[in-house]
């Protein structure tokens, strides 16, 4: 009667090992951050923008039954630690998903009104399943992106070698020559330069003279 008993509780054992497998099977998959992208090249203070992340999907999808729902989350790099931007509960139902958040400076919603955000800061993005997905390598699912944030008073000017387009401030400006590479030496239009930061320019032919003056 013993020896029955055993094997019975083996045979139960071994199919309830089964039923576990199936079930991890069917739930197994590794989701990670795979990267982010910032809709503009310049933020300022006061700027609201766009953050696209783009999740990474791998494991046995052709067994999932149901799309799985995960929060994906954004947040600051700061020195008081991670400060939330956004939280979104999305359903996984492909090998790659975008997410996007968006965020406006201004209204500072997420952070405190006194805090200065200026500066080289960090987005983070991370992906949490809940613990009904076991993700194989946590340390894949945050993702940090380096920006600058500039103060309402900057002035950033974009140029490009060989282009005739610049940029002040996100505002675009044609230029008369374009930057050019010439013996090792990187040359650019010094007026529209010195202009764009508000600096008046004189050229004195005599002379073939240039003086800059700036606030005086």
């Amino acid at each position: 009667m013993k020896k029955i008993s055993v094997v019975f509780m083996v045979l139960v054992l071994i199919f309830n090992l089964m039923l576990l497998k199936g079930a991890f099977a069917q739930t197994y998959l590794d989701l990670f951050v795979k990267d982010i992208k910032v809709s503009k090249t310049i933020i300022f203070e006061d700027d609201s923008f766009d953050v696209l992340v783009k999740l990474g999907v791998k494991g046995e999808w052709e067994e999932i039954k149901e799309s799985p729902e995960v929060i994906v989350s954004l947040f600051w790099d700061i020195p008081s630690r991670f400060t939330l931007i956004d939280s979104k509960i999305i359903t996984v139902d492909g090998k790659n998903v975008t997410i996007k958040f968006s965020v406006n400076l201004e209204k500072k919603d997420f952070i405190s009104e006194s805090m200065d955000l200026t500066g080289d800061r960090y987005l983070v993005a991370e992906v949490d399943s809940g613990h009904d997905l076991p993700e194989i390598n946590e340390k894949n699912n945050v993702f940090k992106e380096k920006i600058h944030i500039f103060s309402k008073k900057s002035t950033v000017i974009d140029l490009w070698i060989g282009k005739k387009t610049a940029l002040i401030n996100d505002k675009e400006y044609k230029l008369d020559v374009p930057p050019i590479i010439k013996d090792g030496r990187t040359l650019v239009p010094i007026r529209f330069i010195a202009e764009g930061f508000g600096s008046y320019v004189f050229w004195f032919s005599k002379d073939k003279k240039i003086t800059i003056v700036y606030e005086g």
